[in-house]
């Protein structure tokens, strides 16, 4: 079954990548991802029996492979003993290899949610550590920072360093504002959770990408729906390219390809 939602997931990404990537309408991609996510998340619980017939079901029961099956099982009724234990042996050996695999990915998953705990708290921890002062404006939590750091938000708690904020403030609270009202942050706690059960799939993390760079659009878009003009923008994240975001489940400004997001507003 895992097998088969691997398979899903993958053949739904690809046909994203294909079809939807270059999509102006980043809304709809969005969406899009998201529900690649939570089917990633449902289809294991889906009890797929159910999808077909009984008819289906019966005839299939009544297929000559199981009359195949049933006299099979009747001419090794009579096998020896040690052809039995041999038999068992090799069971246990399956078991055994199930056993690990089992464990492997136990530990695989506490392992990814200690890592992912971690960097929450250290976020949580960040974002008031050589804070210089914070204030609430518009139902939103400004957290001006001496150090020099990356714009990015949480939820409702956008962090700034000084310099930006006096240089560039306009901006870019709009576009953090853009992240918080477009409910990114909750699209992140998602996109954590799935990796986080599903950590040995490449394709969820190629998803944690794609995401991550169609959130950084929406919010150039409601930053440009605000009335700031394309080519100061632009230049403004040109000037701010440099740079990384110390939070790991945050917005940041500074996210994403330049070059992509100036393709998008155009």
């Amino acid at each position: 079954m895992e097998r088969t939602i691997c398979l899903c997931r993958e053949v739904c990404y690809r046909a994203y990548t294909s079809l939807c990537a270059l999509y102006v309408a980043v809304t709809q991609n969005r969406f899009t991802l998201l529900s690649i996510l939570v089917l990633s998340l449902v289809l294991p619980f889906c009890d797929v029996h159910a999808l077909y017939p009984d008819n289906l079901l019966a005839s299939f029961s009544s297929s000559p492979t199981t009359f195949y099956a049933e006299e099979l099982a009747e001419a090794s009724s009579g096998v020896s003993s040690s052809s039995s234990v041999t038999f068992t042996e090799e069971k246990n050996s399956s078991f055994d290899i199930i056993s690990w695999l089992c464990l492997f990915y136990v530990i695989g998953t506490f392992i990814v949610l200690s890592i992912r705990l971690w960097q929450f708290a250290r976020m949580h921890h960040l974002i008031h550590k050589d804070c210089l002062w914070s204030d609430k404006e518009d139902g939103f939590i400004i957290h001006c920072h001496a150090d020099v750091v990356a714009p990015c938000s949480w939820m409702r708690h956008i962090i700034i360093s000084e310099h930006d904020y006096q240089h560039h403030r306009h901006e870019i609270l709009l576009h953090e504002k853009g992240h918080v009202q477009g409910l990114h942050s909750w699209d992140i706690l998602l996109l954590t959770i799935v990796q986080s059960i599903q950590w040995f799939n490449p394709f969820v993390y190629m998803f944690g990408a794609s995401l991550r760079d169609i959130h950084e659009y929406e919010a150039d878009d409601y930053v440009l729906r605000q009335g700031i003009t394309a080519s100061e923008y632009q230049t403004l994240l040109l000037k701010t390219a440099v740079g990384n975001s110390a939070y790991a489940f945050a917005n940041s400004f500074n996210h994403s390809l330049i070059k992509n997001r100036i393709i998008m507003m155009k």
